[in-house]
């Protein structure tokens, strides 16, 4: 497992919102992240709504969840205590009620919760070709075989290959998605554009 850093340089503070005037809102620190002596510790830039809570990558592998109280605010789930992680997990986004997390060739989806976070993907993931829906993730994925188009939304049984095909760009739209397949043809490079929605399988 990589080391966890927990440091006492790196502080958490959410604004909570109220119907109170501006004047009197106030911003309070809800954790002190750090108890250790190892530097640094890293927070990771987004923090996510699932369910009403913030979610947020810590040091580049630990799950937090906070409700914005200083009990509310701990982690759940270590990425890379699963799978040695060669680079850093990296926080997709949120579609539907899940957030989903790539680390390594694995894809992750959680509810903010430990019993709630399950490994979806087939291995082979290529990080750069994932599209986030209204309620579903779209993703790019390679085995030994072949490479296909996926869809999840967030749990295992819902995530399945969409078509066999190779493809550029993912768009999104509402909750389905265009994208370009290229192919040869009478010599040249040919584009075409196909769609995919979410009740595709």
């Amino acid at each position: 497992m990589r080391r966890r850093v927990f440091a006492s340089s790196c502080l958490l503070a959410l604004t909570l919102a109220s119907a109170a005037p501006a004047a009197a809102a106030t911003a309070s620190l809800v954790a002190d992240l750090a108890t250790g002596p190892n530097l640094p510790f890293h927070l990771d830039e987004s923090l996510f709504t699932v369910a009403g809570k913030a979610l947020f990558l810590a040091d580049g592998e630990v799950l937090w969840t906070s409700d914005g109280t200083t009990a509310g605010t701990e982690p759940f789930f270590d990425v890379c205590a699963e799978e040695a992680c060669q680079n850093s997990a990296m926080a997709l986004g949120v579609a539907g009620r899940s957030l989903f997390i790539t680390a390594g060739d694995r894809l992750w989806a959680t509810d903010g919760t430990r019993a709630g976070t399950v490994s979806l993907a087939p291995p082979g993931i290529r990080r750069d070709s994932f599209t986030l829906t209204s309620k579903h993730l779209f993703f790019h994925a390679c085995s030994s075989e072949e490479c296909a188009l996926w869809k999840s939304d967030g749990t295992v049984a819902g995530t399945v290959r969409v078509g066999k095909t190779d493809l550029d760009y993912l768009f999104p739209v509402g909750d389905s998605v265009f994208f370009v397949h290229s192919k040869l043809g009478s010599g040249l490079e040919i584009d075409e554009l196909w769609h995919a929605d979410a009740g595709a399988a």
